[in-house]
């Protein structure tokens, strides 16, 4: 099973927050990516500059800029409006689903 984050903003005022998700994900570790983006989605993003200090990246180098492109790219194609998006095996996550709720599927075998 694959899962994806797509991370974009739907203002300019909003990039830099989706530049820094992608950042984090490219430059540190999965278990400080678990911490940092459950701290984001809980509490950080209502103060972004302490946070973005907190656990400072480089939202500029060039392999953030070309994510961040590719998922303004797929946003304008797929017509999404909310971010992050999950997809799981390149399907969006039904709303009335949560990701902690895949646990439950992981073992299923489906005929296609």
């Amino acid at each position: 099973m694959q899962v994806q984050y797509i991370f974009s903003s739907f203002s300019s005022e909003l990039e830099v927050s989706a530049r820094y998700l992608i950042a984090v994900y490219l430059q540190r570790s999965l278990k400080e990516r678990e911490l940092i983006y459950t701290e984001w989605f809980k509490k950080g993003k209502f103060n972004k500059e302490a946070f973005f200090e907190k656990y400072s990246v480089d939202i500029n180098t060039v392999a953030v800029t070309e994510e961040f492109n590719r998922h303004k790219a797929w946003i304008r194609v797929s017509q999404l409006r909310a971010t992050p998006t999950v997809l799981v095996n390149g399907y969006k996550l039904p709303d009335n689903y949560k990701i902690e709720d895949l646990k439950y599927f992981i073992d299923l075998e489906f005929e296609i």
